[in-house]
């Protein structure tokens, strides 16, 4: 029988020769370990909701003693698994460490060590002999330099710039992309504090100081910068295009020349002007920034290696040096293949509605060069040895209609995994009147019932559990998704992944068949724990990163078609992290499954705007960008919208199209009064500021800046941007009614 917490505490606190009492209430009383105790001044109780509850009447707190007692916080409540042996180099009072981080003298000389638990704790401790476990869980008086010491000086020795970012997980994955990054203990937290030592280490620098994307995290690096003044050589501020910090920004697969400059002056509620740093004399050489279209299309995605968790990783990598195919399509079609043979019995709960690992996967990529299909064969060979009844007789593709769907989901096994090699074909079905594919595919992503009607009568699936691997150019992806399937949401049902070539081999891979029965025992053992399981809830670690998750996708708009094929992130992620959660046969959610399901997600959102970019997800708009971005400079006036269209779209349409164009910061609408009606002229934005660029570079006005009376209309003194061939400008109006009369 398991021991209850309390006897747990006990027998640690008789262990360590604490001499506790019971008293006539049933408490205990002990001598405190964390301080002298020479009177018993511990007492040990029974909080209402079981927990045990330490009160030490000297002042000690809890996280203070429960080191001496070789304890974790998890041991005060009853549930917990008791682990007597601990590798005391992991062990923390928060339970077992994360990611462990060293902060050392100039010479490598280790002072202290940051540890990173479940549950965003951050425990320190510093060598200590005389502690049983060899560490002191308070620095007390300790040294706190920057992060990573050594390198730092060495960066600032060879001229290199460094990175100043918030937090020890930004900074590896900084220098993961080649440079040379710190932080300061304890970051924008209660706990850190930026000290003058660190700005005196910094004397001299070239510094980027990369923000948070909050409120916090920004003053936190204004504070830095504004340390930084007058003793760096030169200080920048610069946020993620992606995410909130550094290491979502990278993990999007930006660059560090992709990170975006922070203006001189106020950039967000509640910074001072007064606070402001000074402006940078330009774009820098390692923190470019790329052109609007550019950062709206995005770069090629980069996969998270903590994408690569548990199972799923592990085929992967079984697989990865053996095909031609990209790892994240791989990744996606393993997850789903594993969900779709699960079935609908295991599932997480949102808002009432349960989310099985039901998951729609879309591989987008060069047609033949991108190994699509070497993506689906090599994990379908794992997923045969793993469950040959299901693989391949309940693999089916090529559906033409609602109905089809349906009558392979009415029998006694009413899973399905749908094969489209060419998702093309779904999109044009889908176009027909009177089509029933998409909405059958949209109801069989939502779970449950599926229901068609036909000449031939009505066909019902009651617990249908179908999912879907599809494969299709991006072109195709581009031209044939129509505002229909946009406005219904069809399009963000889907997981899009963009996939391409990953090598070479031109003798063909060798992945031998006792590997492929190897994993495929381990699958099947895996699917056959997870489907003991029923409702599938977050753990408490999970649970409080899911809150900082939710929030972060609730303020993702990007706004278009982009906006609209990412609509459904924290559905998909949740999804995401069951099928992770299953794939380890848990019956529970854990932080782990949350962050694979994050870092695969964030590869989803980076491949929808790699592929639909600046796209609106309004086929006349779309077009009429396209055609006013062709006409450069001089723009395209209505006449010449209208004829792109053959007089098929109608003046109110175009008036649309052309504001939403405007509100977008894509084009610049002009009207030009004619003595009629209004000429209407639309400039592209990038046009715009090219040929603005041409007249600062010859010394000339620009013409939104036209106020003084030389430039001004010489007939009525407005400004105008028209001149006569003296210099003198002149408006439409006065042009033609005053011009002679003036002179």
């Amino acid at each position: 029988m398991r021991d209850s917490a309390r006897d747990h505490i006990i027998r640690a606190l008789e262990r360590a020769g604490c001499d506790p009492k019971q008293k006539a209430d049933g408490s205990f009383r002990a001598r405190c370990p964390a301080h002298d105790d020479r009177e018993p001044s511990l007492d040990i109780a029974e909080g209402a909701d079981g927990r045990v509850l330490l009160l030490c009447r000297a002042g000690c707190e809890t996280v203070d003693v429960l080191p001496h007692l070789e304890l974790s916080m998890a041991d005060l409540f009853d549930g917990t698994e008791r682990v007597d042996s601990r590798d005391e180099g992991e062990w923390t009072p928060y339970g077992p460490a994360l990611e462990v981080y060293r902060y050392t003298d100039e010479t490598g000389t280790l002072l202290f060590e940051k540890c990173r638990c479940e549950g965003k704790q951050f425990p320190q401790r510093r060598p200590d002999p005389s502690a049983r476990s060899g560490w002191a869980w308070k620095l007390g008086d300790v040294r706190q330099p920057l992060y990573r010491l050594p390198r730092v000086l060495k960066a600032i020795e060879a001229g290199e710039t460094v990175f100043v970012a918030e937090g020890e997980k930004d900074v590896h994955a900084l220098e993961r992309a080649g440079v040379t990054a710190t932080c300061n203990p304890g970051g924008a937290g209660k706990s850190g504090k930026w000290r003058p030592e660190h700005t005196e280490t910094l004397r001299g620098a070239d510094v980027v100081v990369v923000a948070d994307g909050d409120d916090v995290g920004r003053g936190h690096a204004l504070s830095v910068a504004k340390a930084l003044e007058g003793v760096a050589e030169r200080v920048r501020r610069a946020e993620a295009r992606a995410g909130k910090d550094a290491y979502d920004h990278l993990a999007a697969g930006f660059s560090v020349e992709d990170f975006e400059l922070v203006p001189d002056g106020p950039t967000w509620p509640g910074a001072r002007s007064e606070e402001a740093t000074s402006p940078p004399p330009g774009p820098p050489e390692n923190v470019a920034l790329p052109h609007r279209s550019e950062m709206a299309a995005g770069g090629w995605p980069s996969l998270d290696p903590a994408a690569l968790y548990g199972l799923p990783g592990e085929v992967v990598r079984a697989l990865e040096p053996h095909t031609e195919a990209d790892r994240a399509a791989l990744l996606g079609t393993v997850l789903v293949s594993y969900g779709a043979a699960v079935g609908p019995g295991p599932h997480a709960i949102a808002d009432g509605a349960p989310h099985p690992a039901l998951l729609f996967l879309i591989v987008v990529g060069e047609s033949a060069k991108a190994r699509k299909g070497s993506s689906w064969v090599n994990p379908m060979r794992v997923m045969r040895a793993a469950e040959p009844d299901f693989f391949p007789a309940r693999v089916l593709g090529g559906f033409g209609s609602g109905e089809a769907v349906v009558d392979e989901v009415t029998g006694e096994d009413q899973r399905l995994l749908v094969h489209e090699s060419e998702f093309a074909r779904v999109l044009n079905v889908g176009r027909r009147d009177g089509a029933t594919l998409s909405p059958i595919i949209r109801a069989a992503w939502d779970g449950g019932r599926l229901q068609v009607r036909s000449r031939s009568g009505t066909s019902v699936a009651d617990a249908a559990h179908v999912c879907l691997v599809g494969h299709i150019t991006v072109d195709e992806l581009r031209a044939k998704l129509t505002e229909t399937e946009v406005a219904s949401g069809f399009v963000n049902r889907h997981l899009i992944v963009c996939a391409r070539r990953s090598k070479r081999l031109p003798s063909g891979g060798n992945l031998d068949d006792q590997t492929i029965a190897d994993l495929g025992a381990k699958v099947h053992s895996a699917l056959s724990e997870a489907r003991k399981a029923t409702i599938l809830r977050r753990t408490p670690e999970a649970e409080a990163r899911w809150a900082e998750l939710y929030d972060l996708m609730a303020e993702d708009e990007p706004g278009g078609l982009l906006g609209a094929v990412i609509a459904r992130d924290a559905a998909q992620v949740l999804r995401l992290s069951a099928a992770y959660a299953l794939t380890d046969g848990s019956h529970r959610i854990e932080l782990a499954h949350l962050e694979a399901a994050w870092a695969l997600w964030r590869y989803c959102r980076a491949s929808a705007a790699y592929v639909f970019g600046e796209t609106l997800g309004d086929e006349v708009a779309d077009k009429l960008l396209a055609a006013i971005r062709a006409a450069g400079s001089a723009g395209l006036d209505g006449s010449g919208q209208r004829d792109l269209f053959g007089r098929h779209a109608n003046g109110k349409r175009l008036e649309n199209a052309r504001q939403l164009l405007e509100d977008r910061g894509f084009i610049v609408n002009t009207r030009e009064p004619t003595g009629g009606r209004d000429r209407v002229v639309s400039v592209a934005t990038e046009a715009t500021e090219a040929t603005e660029g041409e007249r600062q570079r010859e010394g000339l006005s620009s013409p939104t800046s036209l106020s003084s009376h030389d430039s001004a209309c010489r007939g009525c003194e407005q400004p105008t941007p028209r001149c006569d061939d003296d210099g003198r400008p002149w408006c439409l109006s006065c042009e033609t009614h005053q011009r002679e009369e003036v002179r």
